[in-house]
């Protein structure tokens, strides 16, 4: 009774839809989230919610009430107007190196509080990079920078000593240890942030092969390249990648680290020349969208969540 769910469909998946809603004496819309009990694990639900309840960063999607009955979970979040990450760079006209930076930097930040607070994401992709606003005439103006927010905390988890994390995550983005089904911490992060990066600037995955299969297996193997958009970037950005995206997690900066990198401090206004390519990776992770979250164990059993 707090809310009015409107009709207006903000996204959709396997599990559930996301309606916007408005809270009736706060006269303030949020996004409403609503989740069908009967096509989910219930425990990852809850965990999400208790992780997200515990966060306060700029840079990271708020819940602010969650309710259920018989047949739903509702959670209604803080509402990010602007939109998915790969929307805004497409539509840009002019998207620069600087502009990724600023972006990554906010995402390093919000990455940050969660290994500080002892939370680890374990699903940093471009899908999951909300924008908070955006101004209705945008595209032109190169001095505008989005306010940021990691989303979809469904594989995000609390670490506790000793605990081994199930393999989870995203084909392309996953980091070589959990597809290996190693042990490890926060270090799959920082590996997303690096892919993430790379992806920013080259509009494609690092990987040559065209299919989720393709993509494991060259990242268990550790084989990734820069392509040639590579080089008119800054040798920085480069370094911030190539240091995110090292094999051995164990030679991964922390999050902590990054903060401090030199690439989230400069300035380089090289127009990035990507939107063809970030097209065509949209396309193909709609295509792959029954295999884009994936329950990696040993076998590499895939859950549908679209």
């Amino acid at each position: 009774e707090k809310y009015i769910i409107s009709e207006t469909l903000l996204g959709k998946g396997g599990f559930g839809k996301v309606f916007l809603g408005t809270d009736k004496a706060l006269k303030q819309q949020f996004a409403i989230k609503i989740i069908d009990k009967g096509k989910v694990n219930l425990k990852m639900v809850k965990n999400e919610i208790q992780i997200l309840l515990s966060c306060q960063h700029e840079n990271i999607i708020k819940i602010y009430d969650y309710w259920e009955n018989t047949q739903s979970i509702f959670i209604a979040m803080e509402y990010a107007g602007g939109g998915e990450l790969f929307q805004h760079i497409v539509k840009r006209e002019h998207f620069t190196e600087n502009h990724a930076m600023n972006i990554i930097r906010q995402i390093v930040s919000a990455v940050c509080y969660l290994h500080l607070n002892n939370v680890t994401h374990m699903d940093i992709k471009p899908e999951n990079i909300l924008l908070k606003f955006v101004p209705e005439e945008y595209s032109n103006d190169t001095n505008f920078i989005p306010i940021t927010k990691l989303t979809d905390f469904g594989l995000a988890a609390f670490i506790e000593p000793g605990a081994k994390l199930n393999a989870v995550g995203t084909p392309g983005y996953a980091a070589p240890e959990v597809l290996l089904n190693h042990s490890y911490v926060h270090e799959p992060d920082i590996y997303s942030l690096g892919v993430l990066a790379y992806v920013m600037i080259a509009g494609h995955l690092p990987y040559k092969g065209d299919s989720p299969q393709d993509w494991m297996e060259e990242t268990k193997r550790g084989k990734w390249s820069f392509s040639e958009c590579f080089d008119k970037v800054s040798i920085e950005c480069k370094d911030f990648i190539y240091k995110c995206m090292k094999a051995d997690p164990l030679q991964r900066p922390t999050a902590m680290q990054l903060t401090k990198h030199p690439w989230l401090s400069i300035v380089s206004p090289v127009k990035i020349e990507n939107k063809q390519q970030l097209k065509k990776l949209m396309t193909q992770t709609k295509m792959n969208a029954a295999m884009k979250l994936m329950a990696l164990s040993q076998n590499i059993e895939a859950i549908i969540d679209e």
